[in-house]
């Protein structure tokens, strides 16, 4: 079956607003934070406005830090933008509200639009009682990035799909060179998305039960997945807490601090324009459960 993905920017949606206020036919204001994007922006535009040549398409980039405080105050103003990103963490809370529109009226008008062209769990994290409220747009992928030059110095094979965690640590111990500054593996603990939201999931837990009512935080495996990267770190094998405050693990690793560490999609081309060929992704090791699937469920 054919999926649909965007060029590998938000785990976010595109969705439409229940603004209040009114506007003019020919503009549409557009909401969203990361100005990496905004080639695909710009030519998702031209191709609209190929269709559309008399609405004017009015974009905004809010930093991620200050976009959900924006969008709130504007959406309760009744003065929300019509098209705005959105992630897992808030989805709820806006569908809830009535902030955003039910889009199975549209999708049924739509014989070109077919949710099984996307993601089942991209639908499933955007659906509202049993309702599409958001058009997937872009797709975060997780991956273990490493620096094959770094591995080939220590003589360690490069990761492949049957790695598990035994397997990241023991190759993390070998990589770890503290003469050379050098550690073997980067234990994300300053991002969700990048680190343990991933090693809870592998561990066999969940963030959020099923129903949506739980955290996963209080179980075993999400204290075996943080005292994974606990053991790593009192290990040597990654940078501790301290640097990871100070340094971003991505800048870590372009400075070839760091040998391998889980990232997103959007960072490779910043990632590969550093290091060059030096670069090589694999899938994320398993443990008692696969590596979750590519679809990352938070923004940055």
């Amino acid at each position: 079956m054919r999926k649909k993905i965007g060029l590998a920017c938000v785990a976010s949606v595109l969705l439409v607003s229940c603004s209040g206020e009114e506007r003019t036919q020919d503009t549409l204001q557009i909401a969203l934070w990361d100005e990496d994007a905004d080639d695909a922006v710009t030519a998702a535009i031209a191709s609209f406005n190929e269709i559309h040549p008399d609405i004017d398409v009015q974009v905004t980039y809010t930093p991620f830090a200050q976009y959900w405080t924006n969008l709130s105050t504007s959406m309760g103003a009744g003065s929300g933008p019509d098209l705005f990103w959105m992630n897992a963490v808030n989805f709820h809370r806006y569908a809830d509200s009535g902030l955003i529109k039910d889009l199975d009226p549209f999708v049924e008008a739509d014989a070109e639009y077919d949710k099984e062209d996307y993601y089942e769990n991209a639908v499933e994290l955007y659906s509202y009682e049993d309702s599409l409220y958001a058009a997937p747009y872009f797709v975060d992928a997780i991956a273990l990035v490493y620096n094959k030059e770094l591995f080939d110095e220590a003589g360690v094979d490069y990761p492949d799909e049957t790695w598990t965690w035994e397997d990241l640590e023991e190759a993390g111990a070998a990589l770890t060179d503290e003469e050379a500054g050098v550690y073997g593996y980067g234990a994300t603990i300053t991002s969700n998305q990048r680190g343990y939201y991933n090693l809870i999931h592998q561990a066999g837990g969940q963030i959020v039960s099923d129903d949506g009512l739980y955290s996963g935080f209080g179980t075993e495996a999400a204290l075996e997945a943080l005292q994974f990267s606990e053991h790593l770190i009192e290990e040597g094998i990654s940078p501790g807490v301290r640097m990871q405050i100070e340094s971003a693990m991505t800048q870590l690793f372009q400075s070839e601090m760091v040998a391998m560490y889980p990232e997103l999609s959007p960072m490779l081309g910043e990632v590969v324009e550093a290091l060059g060929d030096k670069v090589e992704v694999a899938p994320l090791p398993s443990h008692k459960e696969d590596a979750p699937s590519s679809m990352a469920l938070d923004g940055r």
